[in-house]
């Protein structure tokens, strides 16, 4: 067809962009992102070009997937500051060291087959033997932020993996309390709830497990909470969607392939490989770090969507 064709008339040149659509909606599900809009541009350019089309206009699809190239080429070699400063709150998942540790650059020496849960009662030593650069050693058990190494000195490199609140105060429960003489009154609750706020914003001396306990948490300290999230965060990832999570992390920082052991349970509590429990035992109760869990998800669901990383990916 040519540019005085009578074929080439308003529906004719909808037609055309009904086609793009169609083309775009069937690739999106079976292609990358970059060879996706390639594609999708094919038929309309073609028929663009045969119409007499601007080349201004004839090149904007290639243009966009050279722009989205580039964009995820960028994506994919951000650099890594060091050292690692994992914030480990309790009963969050243990086996995210078995990914901390594949950053490149951050442990010598790796492994290829490395499973933290192997030598897990020694590994503080191994890390610094192996880490000592790449990871800040003092935070593999539980301080607070302001204790190790303190907000503003690790501001950006803080990596962080969150649980629904309900979950994590009764597996914390019955991995810690339950064996201390502890039950689920209204004071346990009170005193171990709020953890991860306590975590991001208190001072408290005690590395292990219990360093949690504390007064309830404030509004404020909420906010405070919610506000070092969202400014000093490497990584969130959320423990229900863990294989999601290791995902988006290992194209976040540059982990070619996923190894078996980034997607263990190396901490079961009480040897339980179900992650679920019956919140029903916590009556009305409801934890304060509510908020930032939810706030967590929808920074979670931002990088998903920023790094093109799903279930299907």
């Amino acid at each position: 067809l040519g540019s005085s064709s009578p074929f080439v008339t308003l529906p004719y040149m909808l037609a055309i962009v009904l086609l793009q659509a169609v083309a775009f909606a069937r690739l999106v599900t079976f292609l990358p992102t970059e060879p996706r809009l390639l594609w999708a541009c094919l038929l309309p350019l073609a028929l663009a070009a045969e119409c007499g089309l601007p080349e201004a206009h004839q090149g904007s699809c290639i243009l966009q997937a050279r722009v989205t190239r580039a964009q995820q080429a960028e994506l994919k070699t951000k650099a890594v500051d060091f050292p690692l400063e994992w914030v480990h709150v309790p009963k969050c998942g243990s086996s995210f060291l078995n990914s901390l540790v594949r950053v490149p650059g951050a442990c010598q020496g790796m492994p290829e087959d490395f499973d933290y849960s192997s030598i897990s009662d020694n590994f503080q030593d191994f890390a610094r033997q192996r880490c000592e650069a790449g990871f800040d050693v003092g935070r593999l058990r539980h301080p607070a932020v302001e204790m190790v190494p303190g907000w503003e000195e690790g501001k950006g490199r803080f990596m962080i993996m969150l649980r629904r609140p309900e979950q994590r105060l009764l597996s914390f429960y019955y991995f810690f309390l339950q064996e201390l003489n502890y039950t689920l009154s209204s004071d346990t609750l009170s005193k171990y709830g709020g953890c991860v706020v306590k975590t991001l914003v208190r001072k408290f001396p005690h590395p292990d497990g219990l360093s949690c306990a504390g007064d309830p948490v404030s509004d404020e300290e909420i906010a405070e909470a919610k506000e070092r999230l969202r400014t000093g965060f490497a990584f969130i990832g959320i423990a229900e969607q863990w294989d999601l999570s290791i995902c988006l992390f290992n194209k976040i920082f540059g982990i070619r392939r996923c190894h078996a052991a980034q997607f263990e349970n190396t901490r079961p509590t009480n040897g339980r490989n179900s992650t679920e429990y019956d919140v029903s035992e916590l009556g009305d109760w409801h934890d304060d770090d509510n908020e930032i869990y939810d706030l967590a998800k929808r920074l979670f669901e931002d990088k998903l969507l920023e790094y093109n990383v799903n279930n299907l990916s």
